[in-house]
């Protein structure tokens, strides 16, 4: 996890997203995941309970919300014990207005999930955010994330399992930091789990 054990940060993902077996699953940002199942027509497309459909086989793979969001699926990662997944590289509304995804290129300091920048487009107008990694870490975690002139840090703590870390602190450009403790790694059954959250205020 490119910002440390427990935490997730994606603009949405499919699980198996080419059912090679099985369907694919939607996990969505904040974390809920949505069951797919094969679409009543035979097309191969796939629908969740909330008539979310995706279709597989669009190049790249899209997943279409009643609402008019369109979702496109074109960054496609293998991640230990996960397996298989396509991240989202944009989304769409029926007004025009969209997001796209851009990656940053994996190396030994950089995760294969990890975002280089997402840019909004709204109307006639568009903004950046930017995220950024430190070379010296053997994390491959977040280091620091950029948005209209501001820069917040993460800082990362070291675990047990090498190439992990679990986040300490988030801090903004100026004032407190948001602070986080976990439960140690002795606690077999909650290893890790987040124990306390210090906020600025």
């Amino acid at each position: 996890p490119w910002v440390g054990v427990g935490w997730t940060m994606h603009l949405g993902r499919v699980l198996n997203p080419f059912a090679q077996s099985g369907t694919p699953t939607i996990e969505m940002s904040d974390g809920s995941r949505h069951k797919t199942y094969p679409h009543i027509d035979g097309s191969g497309r796939f629908v969740t309970r909330e008539f979310w459909i995706y279709d597989r086989d669009t190049n790249p793979p899209t997943l279409k919300l009643p609402n008019g969001l369109v979702y496109t699926f074109g960054k496609v990662i293998t991640l230990p014990l996960i397996g298989q997944m396509a991240y989202t590289t944009g989304i769409q509304d029926t007004f025009g207005n969209k997001v796209e995804v851009v990656y940053a290129v994996p190396s030994a300091t950089v995760p294969a999930d990890g975002i280089e920048r997402i840019r909004q487009h709204f109307r006639t107008t568009s903004r950046d955010i930017t995220f950024a990694y430190d070379p010296t870490s053997p994390y491959k975690n977040l280091h620091q994330m950029t948005f209209a002139g501001s820069t917040w840090t993460y800082v990362p703590g070291a675990v047990a399992e090498v190439g992990y870390s679990t986040l300490l602190e988030v801090r903004p450009e100026v004032g407190p930091a948001w602070k986080y403790t976990y439960r140690p790694a002795t606690d077999t059954e909650f290893k890790y789990e987040l124990e306390t959250v210090t906020t600025p205020q």
